[in-house]
Parts: structure tokens; C-alpha cells; sequence
């Protein structure tokens, strides 16, 4: 196992060439979290999202809608099953861009009619790269790892990445290896993955950067506001 710490300087070591990338992943929940850990089948269903870069920025938009909706989980406990029901809140509406460039990170989402946005600089991660292989969506990636805090909770991440294409992004703000993400282990809790990679080699686009849905805050004020109940 070799470890490898990643600092990296997001004006110089992104590769910036003139090739565009365009892909679909998908975001599958696997658990919940404490309480909720047992999953209904609606709350399994998958959600897709559309992936462009060029010229150092990306964007990732979600292309199915979901819709609050009222859930129930049967659970069994010594023989005896439970029905559990609760309010399952599902995004409508999500955006992901990243301008390498300019260091900028903007998440915009809603959810149950309520709109965020987030605005910062891109997140940064110390990967481990770690042995193994596996084949994704036609592409050999290599494995590494990570730990992260996200809203009081600690988390692994997985990564797999592609150094065949050799971009330094992913999904939602995860970045920094030397290779383009393909595939994340969130946990036990969420599993994304591309399904489908399309390179036009020589052709750059313009990705124009998201209007705000609502009062920009920072990763550190939305997780303030989360946690003290306030999101």
C-alpha cells in the first residue's frame, strides 16, 4: 500500500487541454442514518445526473426530480414486524460546478420547495492511493481512499479513478486525484458511479456558472446552520 498526500494547487495542476467530457452517473442510497438505517424501496431509487468538463470547470446537474412524499419501512424485531412512517424529502433540484481556475465551488439545491446555495472555494481531500483495480463503465481505475467530517458525522470515502483520463475531478465536489472519478464509496451509506464517458477530443465548451437559488453561504455557515437545527 503506498500513501500519497495530495496538495495540490487547483491554477496549476489541473490539466487544462482542449477536450470536452460528458457523462450520466448515478447516486444510489444503500442506508440510512441512525434511526433510519433501514431503506424502503422508494427511498432506493436511484437518482441521475448529468456530468460536463471543459477549459477547468464542470458542472453536474440532476436530471430525475423526486418529490416529498410519505414513506414507510417495515422492520422486524424478535419476531414481530414494525411499520415505520416518515416523510421522505427528495431533491428536485441540484447543481454542482467547479471552476478549477478561479477556485470556486457552487452547490445549489432544493428540496421539499426550500432552496440552498452554497459558495466557496473547492474542497480539498488527502488521499491514500491504495491497491486494487476494477473496471468501470469500460475504463480500468485504480482505488484510493479518504476520511471526511460531513455535518458532525465521520465518513470513509472510496474512490476509483481513471488515469486515462487524466482530469483532477468527480462527483459532487470530490477532486484531486490523478485521474477522473468514476466511482465513490460514500460509507455504507451511498454508492455513485458513471454509467456512461463520452470524450470529443479538439472541441472545448463553455460552462457558464449557475445563478444563485438563494443567499450564497459557505460549507462552514450551511453545516453551522445544519446543525444547530436552523436547515
Amino acid at each position: 500500500m503506498k500513501n500519497l498526500l495530495i496538495l495540490f494547487l487547483f491554477a496549476s495542476t489541473t490539466i487544462g487541454y482542449s477536450q470536452t467530457l460528458k457523462g450520466i452517473y448515478i447516486r444510489q442510497a444503500i442506508a440510512g442514518i441512525g434511526d433510519q438505517k433501514e431503506l424502503s424501496e422508494k427511498a432506493k431509487e436511484p437518482s441521475v445526473y448529468s456530468y460536463i468538463y471543459s477549459n477547468n470547470i464542470s458542472l453536474q446537474e440532476l436530471i430525475s426530480k423526486g418529490k416529498t412524499t410519505i414513506d414507510t419501512v417495515y422492520i422486524e424485531h424478535l419476531g414481530k414486524k414494525y411499520e415505520q412512517t416518515h416523510t421522505l424529502k427528495k431533491l428536485s433540484k441540484t447543481s454542482y460546478f467547479k471552476n478549477y481556475g478561479e477556485n470556486l465551488f457552487i452547490l445549489n439545491f432544493t428540496i421539499a420547495g426550500n432552496s440552498t446555495t452554497i459558495k466557496d472555494n473547492i474542497p480539498t481531500y488527502n488521499w491514500s492511493l491504495q491497491d486494487g483495480t476494477k473496471s468501470i463503465a469500460g475504463y480500468s481505475c485504480k482505488k484510493a481512499t479518504t476520511t471526511t467530517t460531513r455535518l458532525g458525522r465521520k465518513q470513509t470515502i472510496t474512490a476509483w479513478y481513471c488515469e486515462d483520463v487524466p482530469i483532477q475531478d468527480g462527483p459532487i465536489d470530490y477532486n484531486g486525484l490523478p485521474g477522473l472519478i468514476l466511482q465513490l464509496e460514500i460509507g455504507d451509506l451511498t454508492k455513485i458511479t458513471f454509467k456512461k464517458l463520452q470524450i470529443t477530443p479538439d472541441q472545448a465548451l463553455h460552462i457558464s456558472e449557475p445563478e444563485n437559488s438563494a443567499k450564497p453561504v459557505s460549507i462552514k455557515e450551511y453545516e453551522e446552520q445544519y446543525l444547530s437545527g436552523s436547515q
